[in-house]
């Protein structure tokens, strides 16, 4: 796996990310579906984006992004989740239950032996799936990203 450090992560955020195709459906079942695409920066380094929606559950909805290594590893680097579970961060000993939540890699938690995106916050940022992709958008530099036509999902 890439070494995982703090300013490799903060400089991973920053870059700017231009997509590189538009969404594609990778999932179409009853209980939800789900789509990705990718992004490069200008470094030519290159990211999955994802999201994810339950069609029973309105709080089950993830949207997320992750690094396409040059090791060929992928890295999570951020997953915005839905209010429909509870979370707890095992090195913090902290815990929260059914509130919107934002994991993040860290690399604390890499180092743990943990899924490197395994700390969350929750936060109150968003409250739907649309939500979510403009706080990863935001947090995470992308652009000229659209919505997923026919999902409902507003950007």
């Amino acid at each position: 796996m890439a070494n995982i450090t703090d300013e490799l992560l903060r400089d991973l955020k920053a870059t700017r990310k231009t997509p590189t195709g538009r969404w594609k459906e990778s999932t179409k079942a009853k209980s939800h579906w789900q789509a990705e695409m990718q992004a490069e920066d200008a470094d030519g380094n290159l990211f999955r984006l994802y999201q994810r929606q339950n069609s029973v559950l309105s709080d089950n909805f993830s949207c997320g992004i992750v690094w396409l290594a040059r090791d060929g590893t992928s890295v999570p680097l951020a997953r915005y989740n839905g209010a429909d579970h509870a979370h707890s961060n095992p090195i913090e000993g902290s815990e929260f239950s059914f509130v919107c939540h934002i994991h993040v890699t860290t690399e604390r938690y890499a180092s743990f032996g943990s899924k490197p995106d395994k700390y969350a916050v929750e936060t109150d940022r968003y409250v739907t799936l649309g939500g979510a992709l403009r706080a990863m958008i935001e947090d995470y530099n992308i652009s000229e990203l659209e919505a997923l036509p026919g999902q409902g999902c507003l950007i």
